[in-house]
């Protein structure tokens, strides 16, 4: 019927036609009436429940009535489980990239813990300092995914083109302006703290070692943020897979077996934010 009623369109011009908001139940009303369900099941299905000698009206209007209350109710459950899988599929990652996170952190507090206990306190002060820091870099990613949901809805390639490229820009000049305030100021954030000098020699170790990651850490969150705007959610959950793995093998093989102690620890999540902001990158 639509397809009938469609009338070629003049390449030419810039007007766009849309269907009215009756022509959605004009549509739906002609699929139900045309549907030969509906003519097998009633006559199959609904006599079995009437008796025919007696006044069976009212059996059949109360039939009637709860079909139809039944089969509202089954589509506006459709609907609305439709729309929580959509927020859900674009939601998960970030749940559990969120919830990867402090499983590493713990992950990294227990290699440290059997290095030796000095190792596990430098570590401990020095997510402290790192975490604190780059929490306020949240943001750039709330920011981003809507702006490029808007702009990707709205068809503005070459403003979400040039978006993409400017961010990431900032992503990275925004890193290497982290790394060195954190380089230059690492002592003093570390004594607040009231360590042992060994400790505090320790500590500024693993976060100067680890904040060397800040520029991949920010493209990352960058380019995933990004994507999560493309609807491409999963990548997000990808790259915190590779993070988490990548991190916790280079952790041992950096902070353990090489005995590297903290600063291996540092640069193990260094590196292994390194290989996600590459695969983030070269995916988006």
């Amino acid at each position: 019927y639509d397809i009938y009623k469609t009338r070629p369109k003049d390449i030419n011009t810039q007007k766009y036609t849309e269907k009215s908001f009756f022509s959605f139940f004009q549509d739906g009303f002609l699929v139900a009436r045309t549907n030969p369900k509906a003519l097998l099941f009633f006559p199959f299905i609904f006599h079995q429940f009437l008796d025919f000698e007696i006044n069976y009206i009212i059996p059949f209007l109360i039939l009637i009535i709860t079909y139809v209350i039944l089969d509202f109710l089954f589509l506006i459950s459709y609907a609305i489980l439709d729309h929580k899988f959509v927020v859900w599929i674009n939601s998960y990652p970030i749940f559990l990239w969120l919830a990867l996170e402090p499983i590493v952190g713990l992950i990294d507090s227990k290699i440290a813990s059997i290095i030796n206990l000095d190792t596990l306190s430098s570590i401990g002060i020095g997510e402290t300092v790192y975490f604190v820091f780059i929490w306020v870099f949240i943001f750039l990613a709330y920011g981003t995914t809507p702006l490029v949901s808007s702009l990707n809805t709205k068809n503005e390639l070459n403003k979400l083109n040039y978006f993409i490229k400017f961010g990431r820009n900032v992503s990275i000049l925004l890193g290497l302006v982290s790394f060195l305030f954190l380089y230059l100021s690492s002592d003093y954030l570390i004594s607040t703290f009231e360590p042992t000098n060994k400790i505090k020699a320790l500590s500024s170790d693993y976060l100067i070692f680890r904040c060397v990651g800040l520029p991949f850490y920010l493209v990352n969150m960058h380019s995933t943020a990004v994507l999560r705007g493309l609807k491409v959610a999963k990548i997000t959950f990808y790259s915190a897979l590779i993070v988490s793995a990548f991190n916790i093998v280079f952790s041992l093989f950096f902070g353990l077996f090489l005995g590297f102690g903290a600063a291996g620890i540092g640069f193990a999540s260094s590196f292994a934010f390194f290989c996600a902001s590459i695969y983030s990158t070269v995916v988006l």
